[in-house]
């Protein structure tokens, strides 16, 4: 009987294909610790909250559909204002997949994401609160 080989994996084993990884990526090496294809900005500890967001929820006057709104309190002084809080509803956009608008420190995203939403935000270090029912 011939003896099987074992065969292992992990961080010990030798990967045949790293040195032209490496080389592919320019010298990069990913640390196996980190979370793969996590689009979250971290909070480190002790950073200073990014101010407040609140989230609402309306239905009147838009023929039956749905929207989630989202007002950026403190974003008239603090990070660059309007323009911040646009780049931060682009990013709330695409991790939804929805659609929406932004008119100055007020945003309104398609449909009832609030749960989403206020997950994320308090991922990105903001403080939210629910506004109606």
């Amino acid at each position: 009987m011939a003896k099987k080989s074992v065969v292992s994996s992990g961080p010990s084993a030798e990967n045949p294909f790293a040195s032209a990884l490496s080389q592919a990526l320019g010298g990069y090496t990913p640390d196996p610790n980190s979370a793969i294809g996590s689009d979250e900005e971290p909070n480190a500890e002790g950073e200073a909250l990014r101010g407040w967001v609140h989230i609402g929820y309306e239905k009147k006057g838009r023929a039956g559909k749905t929207v989630t709104t989202l007002e950026f309190v403190d974003f008239d002084a603090a990070d660059g204002g309007r323009e911040a809080a646009a780049q931060w509803v682009k990013k709330l956009k695409t991790h939804c997949g929805v659609g929406g608008s932004v008119e100055g420190t007020w945003a309104l995203l398609q449909g009832d994401v609030r749960t989403a939403v206020e997950a994320q935000l308090k991922k990105w270090g903001f403080r939210t609160k629910r506004i109606g029912g």
